[in-house]
Formats: C-alpha cells, structure tokens, sequence
C-alpha cells in the first residue's frame, strides 16, 4: 500500500454525470491491455441516448506504500466495473491560515471512502456507434493531491509519487483508450486546483515527448510556473519527514522506511495533523523541472493548445474566515521577498475597496489575484507569446443559492466551476440532481459546451478569441455574470489589462519569487 499518493479520475471518452438511478439497457464490455471490463449502461438526464459507465477501473496494481506504482497485474475472468473505488486518503490541515476542516472536510469531501489502495479510474462512454476514426478522450485530474513523502531513505527522483501516479494513468489511456471508442492521439488533460497544477507539471515533464501523449491542456485553477503555488520542497530538507516520524515512533529505528511503512494510515494523518505538516512536490528535474516560468517563455514544454481560467473570489473557500491579517502578511507577503513598501501599497489598495470590508475580505482578494487569477493571466500570456494558443476566461458565477445559507460569505468561490459541472442539471431536486435555477441551468449546459467544444478540437478553441488574438486586449471571456445581469450563458469580452489592474501590485514581486523560491 502506499499513502501519499493521488488518483486520477478519467471521462472516456466525454465527460457525464449519472442521476443516481440507474436503469440498465445492456451489459457494456470493454478489453483492456489488462484484461476484460464489464460496466453498465445508464440512462442520464437530459440525455440523448444511454451511456456506457465503467467505474473503478485499476490502472495499476494495488500500491505499496512510498514506492512507485506498477502496471495492474493481468486478469483473465471479466472484471465488474460497476463501482467508483475509494478515493485517496486525504490530510485537513486545520491552522490559522486554513479555511478549516468545517470546509475542506465538510465541504469540499464528499466522495466514496478513503483508501491507499485507490489508484482507479471512471469511464463513461457513448452507446452509439464508434466512428471509424475514433472520438475524442478527456482524461480529468481531480483536486486534492497528497503523493510526496520527502524522505532520506528515498532517491529523490522517486519522491514525487503522486505524478508517476498520474503519468501511469496517462499511459493506461493511450494504451486503452481505443476499447472505449476512443482515439489515444485525440486526448485532452483537465485538471482542476491541485489538478491543473499537475496539467502544468505534464505539459513540462513531456516537453521532448514527440508527439506528446495528449493534444489539448484544460487548466481550472492552477498552475506551478508562477507564484508561490509553485513553490516546491527542497530535496535535502526532511525535517518535516522527521517530525511525522518522531510523531510515529520511527524516528530512532535502524529502518525507518520499513517502520513508516508499517504504521496505519489514520496514525500517519494524525501526526501529520499534530505537527502542522504538509508535503508538496519536489523538484527533481525528472517530472518536476527547474525554471518552469523560463521554460515556458522559451517554449520548452508540450506545446498543444491551452484553457485556462480562474474564478471571481478563488480566496474566499481558501482562506480562514477569522484571519488574522498579521499572520496572512507574515505568511504570504514576507519579508525580504516582499519589502515593506510593497506590502504597504497593496494594503492601500484593497482597504480602498468599498466591496471589501473586513479583514477577510481584503485577505481572500489578495490570495485571489497574488496566487490565482494574475499568475493565470500571466501563464496564458506568456503561452500566447510562444505561438502556443491559449484561451482564458474568468468564472463570475455565483452557485450560492444551491448551499445552505449559513455559507453565503462563501461568495464565488474555489471550485465552484467544476461543482456545476459535474452537477446532474435540473430544475427539480427530487429528480435526482442539484435543483438550479433556470439561469444556473442554462449556464451550466454553456459550460459544458465550452468543455466539450474544446475537447472536440483544441485548436479550434472554446468559442471566443484567443488571447493575444487580434481582439486583444479584449481577450479575456467573463463567463457568468455581467453587471445586474446574472449568469449570461455565453462569453463577454472583457478589457485584460481592467480585469488584471490589481495585478501590477505583484509584478515586481513574481521575478523575486521566481528566482528565490521557484528555482
């Protein structure tokens, strides 16, 4: 078994959301290089025609915990992939920074049980026909990634366990993807949060893979080329490895490796939990390379076509409702990476807001613009800029009205993009979906579109100019609300250097981190 690893959850070869109902029509099959798969077709609302669904499928063998995973062992007897496999076991910081567990858990968790054996993947397929030239794949990388032990005992190119985890389940597509109907040379990476960090991982890791194991990149709310969500962790710092081992009882154990791996997995997130500890990736120049904002500009990375975007109040869901803004500025705006007068100034700045009107309000509109939205805008220019086409959009829909209202101050937050989307679209709830309103409804099924048109043909992007487009500046699609009129399912043009004025605050201080903590 291996914690600290992350699974990637795929959509063969479109994306669908079950109603919880199901009603069989026939037995789907699929032969895998593994081996055969039996699902079940589903019939889902506002559908066309039924759907394929084949559900925890292994893309490799059951995981020993801190080693890489392995293919899955072939099966010969057909498999029963009705099921979703448990999800990876999570860690909820709980600290004066974090939003709390009341959130992250309660919140944002909501899928099937917990397990270090959860490296498994969803299929949905059409039951039509196969076209001879086969359809388009989307493979989605969930959020919440948890895969880095940085031990002593392990070679540091073997550390990032989380995206081995992922490129394995790169290959399981482009090796199986055809038993679905799919095409493996038609295939689009999306991932969301923790997930679209990992889609800029790939898109550096398979730099000198010629063709690249996919054709388009699909980015909600991530990246690791600029900021301080690109911040790593130094391979020869194990402290925080020592402290969960103390915490454990292995720190004084002729194997420590051996004793860790023998410790449960609740005992492991429980030290984790006590000593305040978190591990990120590593940059080992195998999956994570040095110097990706350079990269990027020098268009060292697979060039394929590019959706990014990031959502109105990305910091609200992200950052504690009580901060303390001392300890956020100490925190995210220290010096000497940022100097006083910096600081100062963009304070200035977002006191001077009439919208923001308390601490967390000015906190959760910094850590949007300074670790999302402006480092996203940055990302898309500096694709633009290579030749390498990129469309950006902006989400500015709210989904509060589908909440209990005791979350309201949630606002347009982390995440919402992908709850719509993988929401089953109703008008009623007792029809076994989220109830949305008539305009939340429509706006969803816009979305999907976007999703979906660009999945179909990267190249021919999502439905509005790319950026840097001869419609630039107004290259940025504001996608949900504009001024009094609520959630418009369809883009809006708008002016990048209004959208990203705040962004200014941060110029100077992208380089510094570029070069201090990125490297």
């Amino acid at each position: 078994m291996k914690l600290l690893t992350a699974a990637s959850r795929l959509a063969l070869p479109i994306l669908a959301v079950a109603k919880d109902d199901n009603y069989p029509t026939h037995v789907p099959a699929a032969a895998l290089e593994s081996g055969p798969i039996v699902g079940v077709s589903v019939e889902l609302l506002d559908s066309i025609s039924p759907v394929n669904r084949f559900l925890g499928i292994p893309y490799a063998s059951r995981p020993e915990r801190f080693s890489r995973a392995k293919k899955p062992k072939p099966w010969t007897k057909p498999l029963e992939a009705t099921e979703f496999g448990p999800s990876c076991t999570q860690l909820f910081t709980n600290n004066e920074l974090s939003p709390g567990v009341e959130i992250l858990q309660g919140f944002f968790d909501n899928g099937p049980p917990e397990s270090e054996d959860c490296l498994y993947m969803n299929a949905f397929a059409p039951t039509s026909p196969q076209p001879p030239e086969g359809r388009p794949v989307v493979l989605f990388i969930h959020g919440g990634v948890f895969g880095f032990p940085n031990s002593p005992d392990i070679p540091v190119e073997n550390t990032n366990l989380g995206l081995y985890d992922q490129q394995l389940a790169i290959e399981w597509v482009q090796a199986n993807a055809r038993a679905f109907g799919g095409d493996p040379g038609k295939v689009t990476i999306w991932g969301e949060s923790a997930g679209s960090m990992s889609v800029d991982v790939h898109l550096n890791a398979y730099r000198n893979v010629h063709p690249p194991p996919f054709r388009g990149a699909i980015m909600f709310s991530g990246q690791v080329s600029v900021g301080l969500l690109g911040a790593t962790a130094n391979s020869q710092e194990q402290r925080s490895w020592d402290a969960v081992a103390q915490a454990v009882g292995c720190n004084s154990t002729d194997d420590q490796l051996s004793c860790m791996r023998q410790v449960s997995a609740s005992d492991l997130i429980d030290a984790m939990s006590a000593t305040q500890v978190t591990f990120t990736p590593v940059t080992d120049n195998v999956t994570v390379p040095r110097g990706r904002a350079q990269r990027w500009r020098e268009g060292k990375i697979a060039k394929v076509p590019v959706l990014t975007g990031t959502i109105a109040q990305e910091g609200r869901a992200l950052v504690n409702r009580h901060i303390n803004m001392s300890l956020f500025l100490d925190s995210y705006l220290t010096e000497p990476l940022v100097t006083k007068e910096q600081r100062g100034a963009i304070l200035d700045v977002y006191r001077a807001d009439p919208a923001l009107e308390t601490n967390f309000d000015v906190a959760a509109a910094i850590y949007t613009d300074y670790f999302w939205q402006c480092p996203q805008g940055i990302l898309a220019n500096m694709s633009a800029s290579i030749d390498n086409p990129a469309w950006r959009f902006y989400f500015n829909a709210s989904l509060i009205s589908l909440f209990p209202k005791e979350l309201a101050w949630l606002g347009k937050f982390h995440g919402s993009d992908v709850s719509l989307l993988f929401s089953t679209p109703t008008f009623e709830g007792d029809a076994g979906g989220v109830p949305l309103t008539p305009q939340l409804y429509t706006f969803g099924n816009y979305l999907r579109g976007v999703v979906g048109r660009f999945v179909k043909n990267p190249r021919g992007g999502p439905g509005w100019p790319a950026v840097g487009s001869r419609y630039a500046p107004f290259d940025v699609a504001n996608l949900g609300d504009v001024g009094s009129e609520v959630t418009v399912a369809g883009p809006t043009m708008v002016d990048q250097r209004v959208l990203d004025a705040r962004c200014g605050l941060y110029e100077a201080i992208y380089p510094v981190l570029e070069k201090y903590v990125l490297s």
